[in-house]
């Protein structure tokens, strides 16, 4: 997999990928391996190549995000100012990913701010997406807690107090 293939990158001037592409190191790693911990600093961003990785928040590791096809990204907090990882990123399968050092990355944008400027429009997008799908979690989460089971095996919505 190339990261062209991300469609982050797809169709961004081939002189910018190429800068990226030569920084980027390969990694592999086990399952069961932690790319990242929630709060440490946030120094590179990733591309899956292969494998399975699950983002996860909190104390209690709440599975936020699952990413298990070549070419998602992860790690953005490395790109947008966040001094910190908001997420874990723990392998669930032996995994594969392209990894690029923030401070690499920002020098390749500020070489070819056009591409630089529409990689981060697509970036963005990219996090609205994950944030709406993260609403409707939360949201078929909250409906399904508006309801309880009486002993009897009927459902009955829960009072709620006004």
């Amino acid at each position: 997999m190339f990261i062209k293939q991300s469609e982050l990158f797809w169709d961004l001037d081939h002189d910018f990928v190429k800068e990226v592409m030569e920084k980027a190191e390969k990694e592999s790693m086990a399952k069961g391996y932690i790319l990242f911990f929630e709060g440490q600093a946030a120094t590179h961003f990733y591309f899956l190549i292969k494998g399975k990785i699950q983002l996860k928040v909190g104390d209690s590791g709440m599975s936020v995000f699952m990413l298990n096809h070549p070419g998602e990204c992860f790690g953005w907090s490395s790109l947008v100012g966040r001094e910190r990882y908001s997420a874990m990123a723990e392998c669930l399968a032996a995994t594969s990913v392209f990894k690029i050092e923030r401070n690499a990355f920002d020098r390749a944008c500020r070489r070819y701010p056009e591409d630089g400027m529409r990689f981060m429009k697509r970036l963005a997008a990219l996090l609205g997406k994950r944030l709406v799908q993260g609403y409707e979690m939360m949201n078929a989460t909250m409906r399904q807690s508006a309801w309880r089971v009486e002993g009897t095996g009927q459902v009955q919505e829960t009072p709620t107090e006004e």
